[in-house]
C-alpha cells in the first residue's frame, strides 16, 4: 500500500464516530465526482460511510475500498454548509418546517409575491439559480444569487422568455434559505 493510502486511512480513522463529514473521491476518470458522508468504520483495506445528499438528508450507506481513495477533503466550505443542512434537516423532522402562501395564477404574481416578502426561489432557465428577486418587469427578472455555500454572489439578469419554472418553499429553496441566514447571521 502506498503512503497515500496510508495516510487516507489514519485521517479516516480520526473521524470514525464524529459529527464531521468527510469528501472522498474514488473515481479516477471523473475527479469531480466525490462521496460526502459521516465515517462509520475503517478497517485496514475498507472504509464505511452513512451518506447524505446535497441537501444534507440521509442517503444510505457505503462501503469502498482504501486503495481506490484518489483524494479526501475535509473541514470545505462545502462540508459546512452540507453540515447545517444535516442540523436543519433535523430540526425539519422534529416538526419545525414553516408553510407558504400560493397558489399563484401566473408567474409575475409568483414574482411580485416572491419580490414583496424576499422569499428564496430557484429560478430555471438554462440552468438552475437560487436567489431573491431584486427587481423584475414584465419581461425580465434580477435575481441576487445565493451560491451554494449560502453566500450572495452577485446579480443574474434573466429574459422572462427564458425562464421554464419558478420554484418556492421546497426543500432546494428552504434548504439554502438556511444556508443564507446562517452565513449572513440571521
Amino acid at each position: 500500500m502506498s503512503a497515500a493510502v496510508d495516510r487516507f486511512r489514519e485521517v479516516l480513522r480520526q473521524y470514525v464516530g464524529s459529527q464531521d463529514l468527510v469528501e472522498i473521491y474514488d473515481d479516477r476518470d471523473d475527479t469531480d465526482k466525490f462521496e460526502v458522508g459521516f465515517v462509520l468504520s475503517v478497517s485496514e483495506d475498507y472504509y464505511s460511510l452513512a451518506l447524505v445528499d446535497n441537501k444534507g438528508r440521509a442517503s444510505g450507506s457505503f462501503v469502498g475500498q482504501m486503495e481506490q481513495i484518489v483524494r479526501l477533503a475535509v473541514g470545505t466550505q462545502y462540508l459546512t454548509a452540507i453540515k447545517l443542512l444535516v442540523e436543519r434537516q433535523r430540526q425539519m423532522e422534529m416538526g419545525f418546517r414553516r408553510s407558504d402562501a400560493g397558489p399563484f395564477e401566473n408567474m409575475q404574481d409568483l414574482i411580485r409575491y416572491a419580490h414583496s416578502n424576499r422569499i428564496m426561489v430557484s429560478v430555471t432557465a438554462d440552468v438552475e439559480f437560487f436567489g431573491f428577486i431584486r427587481a423584475y418587469s414584465s419581461e425580465h427578472l434580477e435575481l441576487l444569487e445565493v451560491n451554494k455555500s449560502g453566500i450572495e454572489d452577485g446579480v443574474q439578469y434573466i429574459d422572462l422568455e427564458e425562464v421554464s419554472r419558478i420554484d418556492f418553499g421546497g426543500p432546494a429553496e428552504d434548504a439554502r434559505l438556511f444556508l443564507h441566514r446562517v452565513r449572513m447571521g440571521l
